[in-house]
């Protein structure tokens, strides 16, 4: 199976929306100014709660956006206030999936998209080839609804800004499933949770890497500058924002993609191997 490949563009005005392209681009803020910001310290705070694959995340403040000048579409940093909400411990597997097609609401995993990576649990591996709408019909009948940029963010961090769902140490193959230079830690998706030992700080697994994940929110290039500051969404937007986010990297990405505050865009007709999803769930 040939490895689809994806391009990520970083700087003024270097956006790519063309109607046949399926590929998945990051592009920059014209105007944004990076600048740091007195607070986030890079700490992990959080505590972990799950039960059943499903873990809590409780209401309050968290850091989101990252002050790095490459990538202002990240910018600016700013405290923002989520209500409680709940989230899948994992990237949604083939097996769950299964379920869903054996209830008649979700059509069958395409064979186009088996992965190369190593595995003995193949149907613990996260279901790809999923476009938007498929991810959210899922969620529904899962009693969930796909999860906002800002949740998603506030989950794969904590409350205090680091780079990566375990804090500030070095990224590489024993964290997270991406590629790095020209390698690949494994030439697909492998099973969710592979990487026990690095959680977020609310003991979500592979919130970095593996397959990027559909965000409910329409992709906006200014929206750190613009959203609420408490329960911001991105989904009113109308023809501004005809693409939807994904958010975390996948196995054949580079590290820039795997910062808690990458941003990236795709078609939400877009279904392809490196792409999945996870579940968000209301809390009173």
């Amino acid at each position: 199976m040939a490895l689809s490949v994806f391009v990520f563009v970083h700087g003024v005005g270097c956006q790519s929306k063309s109607s046949d392209s399926a590929n998945v681009v990051d592009s920059a803020v014209e105007g944004d100014v990076c600048d740091p910001v007195d607070g986030p310290t890079g700490t992990v705070v959080g505590e972990a709660d799950c039960t059943d694959g499903i873990c809590e995340v409780p209401a309050g403040a968290f850091w989101m956006g990252s002050a790095t000048p490459e990538a202002p579409e990240r910018c600016p940093v700013r405290e923002i206030t989520v209500s409680a909400f709940a989230m899948d411990q994992t990237e949604v597997t083939l097996e769950a999936w299964a379920l869903c097609v054996e209830a008649g609401v979700c059509v069958e995993a395409s064979e186009a998209c088996e992965s190369e990576g190593l595995s003995k649990t193949p149907e613990q591996h996260p279901v790809t080839c999923v476009d938007h709408s498929a991810a959210t019909a899922y969620c529904a009948w899962a009693e969930g609804r796909l999860p906002t940029e800002a949740e998603w963010e506030k989950a794969a961090r904590g409350t205090d800004g680091p780079p990566y769902p375990w804090g500030d140490d070095h990224l590489d193959c024993l964290h997270a499933n991406y590629r790095f230079s020209a390698s690949y830690c494994n030439l697909g998706v492998i099973e969710v949770g592979t990487y026990v030992d690095y959680p977020s700080p609310y003991g979500l697994f592979d919130m970095t890497g593996n397959a990027w994940e559909w965000i409910s929110d329409g992709y906006l290039e200014g929206y750190y500058s613009a959203s609420g500051s408490t329960d911001p969404t991105g989904t009113d937007c109308g023809e501004e924002c005809a693409f939807r986010v994904l958010r975390g990297g996948a196995y054949n990405t580079t590290e820039d993609t795997l910062h808690t505050a990458a941003r990236s865009f795709g078609r939400p007709d877009v279904s392809d191997d490196n792409i999945g999803f996870r579940c968000a769930y209301d809390r009173d």
